[in-house]
């Protein structure tokens, strides 16, 4: 019984995850009228943050604050330098334009 809890437990969880990352591609696409998949890179920065902060032994309440702060100033100047001159464009463009995102991000 056990076994099965802890496997529901974990599809609910990833079930979640992925309903959260799908309606973020959908509230960027509605938004920008731009198809962007740049998310799952903005989103592993603040992971790898919290992690190295976990791993160093330090708060982890602390470490997930800045990761969002992270998180949310990243996305927020990627918009402004990159994606904000794509909206009403192009959609060509844009793609160029996530596309260097992308690269950069990697």
């Amino acid at each position: 019984m056990g076994l099965f809890l802890a496997c529901v437990i974990s599809g609910i969880l990833q079930g979640g995850t992925f309903a959260l990352v799908s309606l973020a591609l959908v509230l960027v696409f509605r938004s920008t009228g731009t198809f962007n998949v740049a998310g799952g890179e903005v989103m592993i920065i603040p992971i790898l943050a919290v992690a190295m902060w976990q791993k160093a032994g330090l708060a982890g309440w602390l470490g997930v604050i800045i990761a969002l702060t992270l998180g949310a100033l990243l996305s927020l100047g990627l918009f402004f330098i990159v994606l904000r001159h794509t909206i009403g464009g192009d959609h060509m463009i844009a793609l160029h334009e996530i596309a260097h995102e992308n690269a950069f991000l990697h």
